[in-house]
């Protein structure tokens, strides 16, 4: 399928009204939401603060993308300022390698630390609700590796309103 402008309308929908029933079948709670460079956009809450955006690229009609991140409080932000530069070193690195391992795209892990972003893409073709759901999960679990190394840390746990994406 060609990158963009191909897919019709009525295929459009189809995609996403079956995502709709994917997550909310899979107990996400959703609203959907103005797409920036999207075709359909929708934000999902698990229940427990944490949220994800879903979404189909307008220029990657081919692709649905599921984001997640952490908003880094000010508090902890400044505490991972405040650590000597070897361990500061050593727990970024530490983060930028189990991320690797997650198999999720990253970004924002550079100082100052103030939001790390994760992200997951599926190709249209590969598109079935197994490997839907198991995206989203393994999305989830990118988010909490990251706060549980957050709270292994610092021996605390950031705000619930902080995890997840937030719009």
């Amino acid at each position: 399928m060609p990158k963009g402008g191909d897919m019709t309308a009525e295929k459009t929908n189809q995609i996403k009204e079956q995502v709709r029933t994917w997550l909310m079948d899979d107990g996400w709670s959703l609203r959907q939401d103005k797409p920036q460079g999207a075709l359909w956009v929708f934000i999902a809450d698990d229940g427990k603060g944490r949220k994800i955006v879903i979404g189909q690229n307008a220029n990657r009609e081919d692709t649905i993308i599921l984001q997640g991140g952490i908003n880094i409080d000010d508090t902890t932000s400044q505490k991972i300022d405040n650590l000597p530069a070897e361990e500061r070193d050593d727990f970024l690195w530490e983060l930028r390698f189990e991320l690797l391992r997650t198999n999720l795209e990253f970004q924002g892990i550079s100082l100052p630390l103030k939001r790390i972003e994760l992200s997951e893409r599926i190709v249209i073709d590969a598109l079935t609700k197994d490997c839907f759901v198991q995206r989203t999960s393994e999305l989830k679990k990118g988010v909490l590796l990251v706060l549980w190394m957050l709270a292994r840390k610092f021996a605390q746990q950031p705000p619930a309103k902080q995890m997840g994406f937030q719009r």
